[in-house]
């Protein structure tokens, strides 16, 4: 079975961090036998200033690992093109170009779009013009923020869901909300982990010797992008009050204070590296992250809204205890008694 999968994020060296867990399941896919072909539009920006639209440059166009074909054609982008533009039509006229130049004689059995919009009204025009039918899976922001920000965004949401074949969800909450805006109930299919490198974790003391992290501190960790709506802001002053009442109460010894560990990118990274007690490691590969579990007392996800965030379901196979708050499909991931929730928004 040939598979065209149509993404707005993949991971590779410039960006380790974007759309890992969809690596995950297209490398699964390989490996049950279904060819998988993914082509992931990378925005141009003429006179791209800022980091986000630089790193798009070290973009390769075209890379093959785990047996997954990945081609990355440039399209004119700019910035807040989602919410006010019409990017797919764009991102559709780069992967017209990237069939025709990559895939000329191949001939797909289904398209595969992840996120409603732009990527899922793509591939409803690319499920008529090569006559097979497409399957969207929602993520999170795609149904609970952009159909929110107008009515135009409310329209091509509904029409990439109801053309679908099959809509997927990634949780029960993203589900619900689909029903309610397009009168479609998707099948719930929760992100996957490779288990297998979760397998052979050292312990705490030994992942903290190897990642050269202080023995004795008591480790938070945080693994994402860097951005406000990722709940950065509240989590560290959280942070700096909760070293500034324990220092009262015990002393100023810093081997008390907790220590805010940072696994990502964004505009708030100087913030981070301000904040006393923290460190900000930057992007890294997710083949390391499962050593940093291995080395925290516990993760943090302050988010502001999330669907089924891939590092709590990390965090569960590294048996990591879990504050996160209560957005999105979050509750039902840590109900239970699988890890703690707390409001969104709230430094308290």
């Amino acid at each position: 079975m040939r598979v065209l999968w149509l993404t707005n994020s993949y991971p590779h060296l410039a960006d380790p961090v974007g759309g890992t867990f969809l690596k995950t399941q297209a490398e699964a896919l390989a490996r049950a036998g279904t060819e998988v072909h993914v082509i992931a539009p990378v925005p141009w920006v003429p006179l791209a200033l800022r980091r986000k639209w630089q790193r798009y440059k070290n973009a390769p166009h075209t890379q093959l690992e785990a047996g997954v074909k990945v081609t990355r054609p440039r399209y004119l982008a700019f910035p807040l093109e989602d919410v006010y533009g019409a990017s797919h039509l764009f991102l559709h006229g780069a992967t017209q170009r990237a069939l025709r130049r990559e895939y000329s004689v191949k001939k797909f059995d289904l398209i595969h779009a992840h996120f409603a919009y732009p990527q899922g009204l793509v591939a409803r025009a690319l499920s008529t013009q090569l006559g097979v039918p497409y399957v969207l899976t929602l993520h999170g922001s795609d149904v609970n923020t952009n159909p929110q920000r107008h009515p135009v965004a409310r329209r091509r949401f509904v029409r990439a869901v109801r053309g679908a074949a099959q809509a997927l969800a990634v949780s029960q909450p993203l589900a619900r909300r689909t029903e309610a805006l397009a009168g479609v109930t998707p099948e719930v299919s929760p992100v996957g982990l490779n288990l297998r490198h979760f397998a052979d974790l050292p312990s705490r003391a030994e992942a903290r010797r190897q990642l050269g992290l202080p023995a004795g501190a008591f480790i938070a960790l945080y693994v994402g992008y860097l951005y406000e709506a990722k709940g950065i802001r509240e989590w560290l002053a959280a942070l700096t009050n909760l070293n500034r009442v324990g220092r009262a109460s015990e002393g100023d010894a810093a081997d008390r204070d907790v220590l805010g560990l940072f696994i990502g990118d964004g505009p708030l990274r100087g913030d981070i590296e301000r904040t006393p007690n923290t460190r900000a490691l930057g992007s890294l590969p997710n083949a390391a992250i499962p050593r940093y579990l291995a080395a925290a007392d516990m993760l943090v996800l302050p988010s502001h809204a999330e669907g089924m965030p891939t590092v709590l379901i990390e965090a569960g196979a590294a048996g990591l205890p879990v504050v996160a708050t209560d957005v999105g499909g979050i509750p039902d991931l840590l109900a239970e008694g699988r890890g703690c929730t707390v409001p969104p928004r709230s430094a308290e």
